[in-house]
């Protein structure tokens, strides 16, 4: 298949192999999110924190680096007791998009279907409390959860494939408060002998 890394072929050599999750985050806003709205992800990094972001330079993965992606998990983080609906919301009514390339559509499918395996599952710190912080993820905490790509539908970025994830409303959506979403992509990555 095209664009894939045959590691097997002994006419590719590799100085270091490694795994490695790359993370990008960004902010659906409270209020209404009109069909067709988006946030993209992987693309304007240089502005976040660690925290929020493991991407060093704007849509690639590691300069001199080539990767296979295995699994792409999302997390959906809020803070509140009252918000962890509208973590449901966006589990259930937005859709992850990956490209490569800025038009190559490489996955596409709701939220819901890529669970985060990580995380605490609607803890709450203090109940009865709105202002206590809540954490809760997409799926239960546990990687057994989350599903590898079958080997014909893993990805291959050659060194320096742009990238591109995009969350998105099909239908038109209400937060009542502010929902983090983070997708972190699962990687094998190989730096070639040069």
């Amino acid at each position: 298949m095209a664009n894939l890394i045959q590691v097997g072929d002994d006419s590719i050599a590799f100085d270091a192999v490694r795994q490695r999750s790359f993370w990008d985050t960004v902010e659906l806003a409270t209020g209404a999110h009109t069909a067709g709205s988006y946030s993209d992800l992987f693309n304007a990094t240089s502005s976040k924190t660690l925290i929020n972001s493991n991407i060093s330079e704007n849509s690639r993965l590691p300069s001199q680096w080539s990767a296979i992606i295995y699994r792409v998990r999302i997390v959906t983080g809020v803070n509140t007791q009252e918000s962890i609906a509208d973590a449901h919301l966006v589990n259930s009514n937005f859709v992850f998009q990956f490209w490569t390339n800025d038009t190559d559509l490489r996955i596409e499918s709701p939220v819901y279907d890529f669970p985060a395996g990580v995380g605490t599952w609607a803890f709450e710190a203090q109940a009865g409390t709105a202002t206590d912080d809540v954490v809760t993820s997409n799926g239960v905490p546990s990687l057994t959860s989350t599903q590898a790509l079958e080997s014909f539908g893993q990805i291959a970025l050659d060194n320096g494939t742009t990238i591109l994830g995009r969350i998105s409303a099909p239908d038109a959506v209400t937060l009542g408060s502010a929902v983090n979403v983070r997708v972190h992509l699962d990687c094998q990555l190989f730096r070639p002998v040069s």
